[in-house]
């Protein structure tokens, strides 16, 4: 019984690793249907995505023009601050929330047998960046009228984007094998970023001083947002973002690779 077992248990792990090879060798694929996706969705639309800039450049001014004067802080230096921050937390955010219905939403192709598990992970992935694509030049408009800095650093702002690819793709992969099987997973999430916005130095400015010192030092989604803002501020990546970012994948990757080649096989079933 045990060697048995482990026979099934290694075989689970190949057909797992065999899942994520040819999603990787066929990466085009995932691609192509992410930017068929989006264009599905703005069809017969006059702006078409250029409606995500417009709603978020409209809900940033409004937010901007008042609470500058609550946190008494210049408008325009405010307004490269929330801009930043709001960019990175909707990339973040929705990440994280789509990544609940990776497979629950597209569960034809897994039953089906058109695409693996793997390249279901690269397709929402993708769609979240082409989403977050749209709003970057919002950001960089927002700094550039309001004269920040450019500078070398803004070089780090693909590496800070890869570094969050790295970071959520895992526990977007956690959380979409938890979800068919345990449907209060998706509103609880929905719930913890609600509660997470606001706790998150994204509206407001760190401080160090106080309980705001130890939320955010504590918070790791101020470092998980600091990623993309930094280098729109013009200012680089530290030392300390980097031992959070290989930190977070020693402990991510593991677990979301044991879930995957765990549940795997009852996705199916449970969608």
């Amino acid at each position: 019984m045990v060697r048995k077992t482990y026979r099934s248990s290694d075989a689970a792990f190949r057909e797992s690793i065999r899942d994520i090879s040819l999603a990787v060798e066929n990466w085009r694929l995932p691609i192509i249907l992410a930017w068929r996706e989006l264009q599905n969705r703005y069809r017969r639309s006059l702006l078409g995505p250029l409606w995500l800039t417009l709603t978020l450049a409209i809900r940033i001014g409004a937010l901007g023009l008042i609470f500058s004067n609550l946190f008494d802080q210049p408008v325009g230096f405010y307004l490269v601050w929330l801009t930043s921050g709001i960019v990175a937390w909707e990339f973040v955010s929705g990440t994280l929330q789509s990544s609940c219905e990776w497979f629950s939403s597209r569960s034809g192709y897994i039953k089906q047998g058109q695409a693996t598990l793997g390249s279901l992970v690269i397709w929402g992935m993708v769609s979240q960046v082409l989403m977050l694509l749209h709003a970057l030049p919002l950001s960089l408009a927002v700094s550039f009228c309001f004269g920040a800095e450019f500078n070398a650093n803004l070089l780090f702002l693909p590496l800070g984007i890869l570094m969050l690819c790295a970071v959520l793709m895992p526990v977007g992969v956690i959380l979409a094998m938890l979800v068919p099987r345990l449907r209060d997973v998706e509103p609880l999430i929905s719930s913890l970023l609600q509660v997470t916005f606001f706790v998150t130095p994204i509206m407001w400015l760190p401080q160090d001083r106080g309980i705001i010192e130890v939320v955010t030092k504590w918070n790791p989604f101020s470092y998980l947002i600091s990623w993309i803002r930094n280098p729109l501020l013009g200012e680089g990546l530290k030392a300390v973002d980097f031992i959070i970012f290989f930190a977070l994948l020693l402990v991510l990757v593991p677990l979301a690779l044991l879930i995957f080649v765990k549940f795997r096989k009852r996705i199916a079933y449970w969608l």
